[in-house]
């Protein structure tokens, strides 16, 4: 178990390449609460029970990825249902940025009361990255290519001071 990721209060959003699956598993792993959602109901069951072995908190939605709207509403709800948030993970594969701009935009406020205030966005996308950065004022924005970085620098993960 990783002592910097033990407890943290993260979301994870899952794209159809499996990257923020790999994410969830691999903080659940570590200690971390995990709110997952992803947009097929097979990967959510197969979510609840492989993320739930660990033995942290974990809750699994299936909601439409490409739906900003949706996203903010249930980035809101693991927020009310953790207490706060730490970490948000977006994995959106091929959702507009839009979306994912949302989802930053609803987890903002909740992410700037904890001490990690991280937002990590896994995509080759750099465009991506250059709306996101305007919105992430006071959070740590990483902007992950898809790919073994991620997991990489979620092991290096350490609070703000």
């Amino acid at each position: 178990m990783e002592p910097g990721l033990k407890g943290l209060r993260t979301a994870v959003t899952g794209d159809a390449a499996g990257r923020g699956r790999a994410m969830a598993d691999h903080l659940a792993g570590a200690g971390a609460h995990v709110a997952y959602c992803t947009l097929h109901a097979g990967d959510a069951a197969a979510a609840v029970q492989a993320l739930s072995e660990h033995g942290t908190h974990v809750t699994v939605t299936t909601i439409p990825l490409h739906n900003g709207a949706a996203l903010a509403r249930w980035v809101r709800t693991a927020a009310q249902d953790f207490g706060g948030l730490d970490l948000v993970v977006c994995s959106l594969g091929e959702a507009p940025a839009e979306a994912a701009l949302q989802l930053l935009q609803a987890a903002r406020p909740h992410l700037l009361h904890s001490a990690t205030k991280a937002f990590v966005a896994v995509a080759d996308d750099a465009a991506l990255h250059a709306t996101l950065a305007t919105e992430a004022e006071g959070l740590q924005l990483q902007a992950l290519p898809a790919g073994p970085s991620a997991a990489d620098w979620l092991a290096g993960l350490r609070p703000r001071t």
